[in-house]
């Protein structure tokens, strides 16, 4: 083993010797994918005393925006570059560096802990929620829309939409389409910036913090690669638990996988009174820090106990109460687009690859009673083969019901050959007569077993 090696735990180590190409990945990128994650913990233990000088939600939130910061790019960069077939490669790389950081700069995850926890609560207790620059509202669901979307700002109502197909309703990223059965795309008016706000909405939307309210919820958001907001599909899954009665089933612990600002888990939490403790998983670190935050804001209950875990898929690094050896229930709104053979895809955005949504269908029997997925039928064929190998069936949550939704995520629309392909292969639907150009359809489905 080379010189500076002999910090990694045993298992670790011998992975190293076993596999000599990872081994070059990690000779090749100093920092490499776990010394973004600690790096990050390192500022923060430099730059960022904890508890006390983050009394506040704005103090907080700017230790957050740090965490983003290192972890962003290095960590999805590197871990796209595997291809999805390595997942369980991409694992122990992840592994091994979080814990080599860890061990030569004498970290532990006790700071990040407390972060999560005791600050996030200490914030919201000693300032109370945070203003922010756009407070967007968000009507009960009405078929596949949103029956209104409202944004203000300084308690002025800047646009009000009704039956909305998407929280942020703009079309702008296929105006420069070609023309389709005659029709210009420049043809169809942006709802968002065309309006008499359109420059206004647009700075805050896309600059300081934004809330999201729905169905009694209120989560904070800043528009991050790394940070996907609560979606359509999140609302439309939101509502198909809702139709199904799970609501008033007795579920007691929650795992919110894969979970952003945490908007699926406090959400039910706060719907089912039955919930006694919610977890929020994620595999980087800004995700954990909007759902502690969030959930601070919306759970102030202290029956409802709240855990955070740290990893890829389901390997966590424990940072609060333990999980439970079996979750009664998982949400999971996992990212569903395939890369088609255009490997760049994956390194743009958190919201590409399949790697998560198969690892649920792959644990689904194991970690929970209940497994709640919500995805595209973008890739349902291959998730349905997936599903069979690995022994598990995916059932409608609701009969007969899908939602037909506008396809807008940036880093797919703004690659024309992915785009190419997804419709030649019958994936999307093109309907040049609608505001939108490219539609999909999007279910929730139970995972049980075979």
């Amino acid at each position: 083993m080379q010189k500076g090696r002999s910090s990694l735990p045993v298992r670790w180590a011998e992975y190293y010797t076993r596999h000599p190409a990872i081994e070059g990945l990690v000779k090749a990128i100093p920092w490499g994918i776990g010394g973004a994650a600690h790096g990050f913990i390192l500022e923060l233990a430099k730059h960022v005393p904890l508890p006390d000088d983050l009394n506040t939600v704005a103090k907080y939130l700017a230790a957050a925006e740090l965490l983003d910061k290192e972890l962003d790019n290095d960590l999805l960069r590197q871990f796209r570059s595997f291809r999805q077939d390595h997942s369980e490669d991409q694992l122990d790389v992840y592994g091994a560096l979080l814990r080599n950081k860890m061990t030569q700069h004498s970290v532990t995850l006790e700071k990040l802990s407390q972060f999560l926890n005791d600050t996030a609560v200490t914030a919201i207790r000693n300032s109370g929620p945070l203003q922010p620059s756009l407070n967007i509202k968000c009507g009960p669901m009405v078929g596949d829309r949103f029956s209104y979307v409202e944004f203000q700002a300084n308690d002025q109502t800047l646009l009000s939409l009704n039956d909305a197909p998407l929280l942020w309703d703009c079309n702008g990223l296929t105006k420069d389409y070609e023309v389709r059965n005659g029709v210009a795309r420049s043809d169809f008016p942006c709802p968002v910036h065309d309006g008499l706000h359109g420059a206004e909405l647009n700075r805050r939307f896309n600059g300081d913090h934004v809330s999201i309210e729905h169905d009694g919820v209120r989560v904070l958001w800043r528009n991050h690669p790394n940070l996907w907001p609560p979606s359509i599909d999140t609302m439309n899954m939101a509502d198909d638990i809702r139709q199904s009665g799970l609501l008033n089933e007795p579920i007691r612990t929650v795992l919110d996988l894969g979970c952003g600002t945490g908007f699926l888990g406090i959400w039910f939490a706060k719907s089912n009174p039955e919930v006694r403790a919610v977890f929020f998983a994620d595999w980087l670190v800004g995700p954990l820090a909007y759902s502690a935050i969030n959930a601070s804001e919306n759970l102030p209950d202290e029956y409802k106990k709240r855990g955070y875990l740290l990893g890829l898929n389901t390997q966590w690094e424990n940072l609060g109460i333990a999980p439970p050896r079996t979750f009664d229930l998982i949400v999971c709104n996992p990212p569903y687009l395939p890369d088609l053979g255009v490997p760049e895809i994956l390194k743009e955005s958190t919201v590409m690859g399949t790697v998560l949504l198969n690892h649920v269908l792959s644990i689904a029997p194991n970690k929970s009673k209940r497994v709640v997925v919500s995805f595209s039928d973008i890739v349902i064929e291959e998730t349905m083969k997936h599903a069979s190998e690995v022994g598990v069936r995916l059932l409608p949550l609701l009969r007969d019901v899908e939602h037909e939704v506008p396809y807008r995520v940036r880093p797919s629309l703004e690659n024309r050959s992915h785009i190419d392909k997804m419709v030649s292969q019958g994936r999307l639907k093109e309907h040049p007569d609608r505001a939108h150009l490219f539609w999909h359809k999007v279910a929730t489905y139970e995972v049980v077993k075979a």
